[in-house]
């Protein structure tokens, strides 16, 4: 607790034993500070670093969230402890996460998260979502031109990125190929999916009105999304039709976060409806990239 304010922190304390893990959360602490003052990323209010016989403490300082996306989705999502989010609350909490998301991809350079997850978004007391955990962050534009770079790449994305949410790219990295910041958007449309049903397409089934979780692997991720039933669908169609075009197996046909934005801030039209046919074409093409 603050003894100014009277406020209530959280503290992060990190254990860094090797050089890479002091690397990452050097970085984590980079990021905050450059993006701290954005309203849809977690501030950075201090931190410190001491030295210790095996190692480092890095100690981050920040204020004390209400709860995870996750444990809302939970509340309202599977355990129906508070009411579903309307068609309007859900879009708004989501276009805060895509902000938080757009202000570390217009960064110079761009950075990607590479683990978005609901775990990783705090909602302040005011439910406002913020984007945090960030020892995963990458430049996001990575030119891979050998298979050991390309085996390193697809190393740090299985130790770094949650795998329901990590993009099929980042599995079995090619060796000649440029790697950029749509891996999140594959994570947000993850995120999007789970706001709706509980959780990742790649981490569950549906039996009938029942939502199973099942094992999440490299073969469900590149196979087809599960489809929900009709009497779990509560939004809007174009919410789906905008998942799927972010969960596109190839990176280059997904939208990027400003595309995403545009498609959240379009006005209702009367095939927005639940269980209408609002033209998926609006998301089938995007420019490659």
């Amino acid at each position: 607790m603050d003894n100014r304010t009277g406020k209530r922190m959280a503290v992060k304390r990190m254990r860094c034993q090797s050089s890479e893990q002091l690397r990452r959360a050097q970085k984590e602490i980079e990021t905050h500070r450059e993006l701290s003052s954005h309203p849809y990323i977690l501030p950075l209010l201090d931190w410190g670093t001491k030295r210790i016989p095996a190692g480092h403490i890095v100690d981050m300082l920040f204020p004390l969230c209400k709860k995870s996306l996750r444990q809302e989705i939970d509340d309202r999502v599977l355990e129906h402890r508070s009411s579903p989010w309307t068609k309007d609350e859900l879009v708004k909490l989501f276009r805060g996460v895509c902000h938080g998301l757009k202000a570390m991809h217009d960064h110079s350079p761009s950075w990607a998260h590479r683990d978005l997850k609901p775990d990783n978004i705090l909602l302040d007391h005011a439910g406002r979502p913020m984007i945090m955990d960030f020892g995963s962050v990458e430049v996001a534009d990575v030119k891979v031109t050998s298979r050991s770079q390309a085996l390193l790449v697809q190393e740090t994305a299985a130790e770094h990125c949650t795998m329901p949410y990590r993009a099929p790219e980042l599995f079995d990295v090619p060796s000649d190929v440029t790697l950029n910041a749509r891996a999140d958007i594959w994570s947000l449309g993850c995120v999007l999916f789970a706001m709706m049903y509980g959780y990742s397409p790649f981490e569950c089934e549906f039996h009938g009105k029942k939502v199973v979780v099942v094992e999440c692997t490299h073969l469900r991720v590149i196979g087809r999304l599960p489809e929900p039933p009709e009497e779990l669908k509560r939004y809007p169609a174009f919410l789906e039709a905008l998942t799927i075009a972010m969960l596109r197996k190839e990176y280059k046909h997904r939208p990027n976060v400003d595309r995403v934005l545009r498609e959240l801030d379009t006005p209702d039209t009367p095939d927005t409806e639940p269980g209408s046919q609002r033209s998926i074409q609006n998301f089938a093409q995007f420019p490659p990239v």
